[in-house]
């Protein structure tokens, strides 16, 4: 008998590159009514901002099982450069994924940004994705469009402007109609995305300056 079913969470199985299966579960419900953590994980953009300006990156990919293999890896691996954290996985026995680790590149995929020592990029593959979607006629399409523009919503200038009439699709007691002013905000982003921008590190020493953008719709800024 399930004692608290409010906090139960269905399992989702989503195919993986290497045709392994990812068991994904959708923990948001639970987390509400779990204690919190005094040290929690680094939001995303603060992760990849991270990565900027350095010439020479790597990246390492762990498991919390310890095979007596691993050791040997490890100790191939563990120079200067990153000895401290390769330390960290010998004392508190992890062992690293060496399929997804990655040593002295220049540039590499990470959380669906590609970053390097010029900036940080969108995914090409997000990109792709967005750009063969079809026009959306469903709430459920609208909201999965809407939602892939989110996640990469600070490469996109006046996103709340532009998608102003495709939001009003989600408004309660809307009609759910895709109109030409909707197919006219549709094809807009696709045209974006197709010079899409790169974001750069800012300038040690130099001034900030902040850009306003002002509609009747929305309100935007940006710092640079």
């Amino acid at each position: 008998m399930v004692k608290y079913p409010q906090w139960m969470a269905n399992v989702i199985p989503v195919p993986k590159k290497d045709d392994k299966v990812r068991v994904c579960v959708d923990y948001r419900d639970l987390n509400k009514a779990s204690p919190k953590d005094d040290f929690l994980i680094p939001h995303i953009d603060m992760l990849v901002d991270s990565t900027t300006r350095h010439s020479m990156l790597s990246f390492m990919d762990g498991h919390a099982v310890w095979v007596e293999e691993c050791r040997s890896h490890l100790s191939r691996a563990a120079t200067t450069l990153f000895h401290d954290m390769m330390h960290k996985y010998v004392e508190f026995i992890l062992r690293l994924n060496l399929k997804k680790c990655t040593f002295g590149v220049t540039s590499r995929k990470l959380l669906g940004h590609i970053v390097s020592k010029c900036g940080i990029e969108v995914d090409p593959e997000k990109i792709r994705a967005i750009l063969d979607m079809p026009a959306s006629r469903i709430e459920r399409e609208i909201r999965g469009f809407l939602g892939r523009l989110q996640y990469i919503s600070r490469f996109i200038a006046r996103l709340t402007d532009i998608c102003e009439p495709i939001f009003c699709l989600l408004r309660k007691n809307q009609p759910t109609i895709w109109n030409d002013d909707c197919q006219h905000a549709f094809e807009k982003i696709k045209e974006y995305f197709l010079s899409p921008p790169v974001l750069v590190p800012l300038t040690p020493g130099c001034p900030l300056l902040l850009y306003l953008s002002v509609s009747d719709m929305a309100l935007g800024c940006m710092l640079a």
